[in-house]
């Protein structure tokens, strides 16, 4: 199976590879980490997936393929192939699941800034569509030919799915991390995701996504980014201040699959007595476990799966880091309580970096929480992620800077 694509640190092509395997001579132990700081590809706290040069790798155990497999088109719309699926029969045409496309004018549609402490209208709300699945497919009633599993369709709207859009591995391998719809035109998530900021035509939105193997489960199909916003902070391979805000190239379509989530309130001023989600409140956080290379038993889970995890107080990340090799690169000085958000074990293996944790607010609605900053399969392991409400002024500011005309060219 060939190795992933990926840019090195220096600018040239590389694959990712186990740092642990010692496939690359550049990076085979954690000084070499934190001395040469390679790009990440994936982390655990067992071993990191590392971008190797193609020219250090050259003499090694790996050799290029001799005929690259062509790249898929993706285009809005089209959408990867993430499993071999069966031909697309009309099944969904008379349920209404699937989203109706754009038109071709709604891309150019005037863009209206957020400021500070916006709200998007209409964010926060779900309205599941009842369904069931059987054979591979989705019906509106059960088939009278197979046993169908009843689920319900639309209960994490706002997800979002982050990929390459030139990937030499095609289908569900182009996918390599998760977010959040903000926006319907704007998804956040975390800036390792963004691994060439500077061509934001490399990378690819889906939305709309439950079942990655299905056809028939109202995917609405690929969006482009047309720009992105790194936090200013944020340097690899650190995970602090890990935040990328994309602009998508056409607004998305809201429906009963694709809704955005709200943004919580900001932090209150310095010297507060207590920073929001409190420790023995919960969050939904949801799952695809997009990205398995190395760092677990490599099934993937395909559907996505969500749940309630209590937030634990910070100090059970800190002294779950403070044994893990990787914690100093990844979390210089360790987790801190502003930018940092501590949950509990989960009861499923979390690989989604950027993936969203979401929380109801005094309103009802739900609101972004915190965004996976690693995933985490071993058992037991708190899991620390992105506190959202530390950034909320940075988002703020970042829509607003995207969303002008002039910077934009809509």
């Amino acid at each position: 199976m060939p190795l992933r694509a990926c840019r090195a640190n220096d600018g040239t092509e590389g694959r990712c590879v186990s740092m642990v395997s010692g496939v690359c001579p550049l990076y085979r132990t954690t000084t070499d980490l934190l001395l040469r700081k390679p790009s990440i590809c994936a982390l655990s706290f067992r071993d990191a997936i590392v971008c190797c040069p193609l020219a250090a790798l050259i003499g090694t155990t790996w050799r290029a393929p001799s005929a690259p497999p062509p790249v898929p088109s993706a285009t809005p719309e089209t959408r990867p192939t993430p499993r071999s699926v069966p031909p697309t029969r009309d099944l969904l045409s008379p349920i209404g699941l699937r989203p109706r496309p754009t038109p071709a004018a709604a891309a150019s549609a005037p863009i209206t800034g957020p400021r500070r402490g916006f709200r998007q209208p209409g964010c926060g709300t779900t309205s599941p569509i009842p369904a069931f699945h059987a054979s591979g497919d989705y019906f509106q009633r059960p088939p009278p030919f197979a046993r169908a599993e009843r689920v319900h369709l639309g209960l994490q709207p706002w997800m979002a799915m982050v990929g390459e859009r030139n990937s030499e591995r095609a289908g569900a391998d182009r996918w390599i991390c998760a977010g959040a719809l903000l926006t319907p035109r704007i998804v956040i998530t975390s800036a390792q995701c963004v691994l060439t900021p500077d061509e934001p035509e490399r990378l690819v939105v889906g939305l709309g996504e439950h079942d990655l193997a299905s056809r028939t489960d109202g995917v609405a199909g690929t969006h482009p980014v047309a720009a992105v916003e790194l936090h200013p902070q944020w340097s690899q391979p650190e995970r602090r201040h890990s935040l990328a805000v994309l602009l998508l190239g056409r607004p998305a379509d809201e429906s009963p699959l694709i809704r955005p989530v709200c943004l919580p309130p900001p932090d209150p001023p310095a010297g507060a007595a207590q920073l929001l989600p409190a420790p023995g409140s919960t969050v939904v956080e949801a799952s695809y476990n997009l990205d398995t290379t190395g760092l677990s038993d490599g099934s993937a889970r395909e559907r996505l799966v969500a749940g309630e995890v209590p937030v634990q107080p910070l100090g059970r990340c800190v002294a779950a880091l403070a044994g893990a090799p990787l914690a100093e690169l990844l979390f210089p000085g360790g987790p801190q309580p502003e930018p940092d958000l501590c949950l509990a074990a989960g009861h499923q293996c979390a690989q989604d970096v950027g993936a969203p944790a979401v929380a109801a607010g005094e309103d009802g609605t739900m609101q972004l929480e915190g965004l996976q900053l690693m995933g985490s399969c071993a058992a037991g392991q708190p899991r620390l992620l992105l506190r959202v409400r530390h950034y909320v002024p940075f988002i703020a500011d970042a829509i607003e800077k995207l969303t002008k005309p002039s910077s934009t060219g809509f």
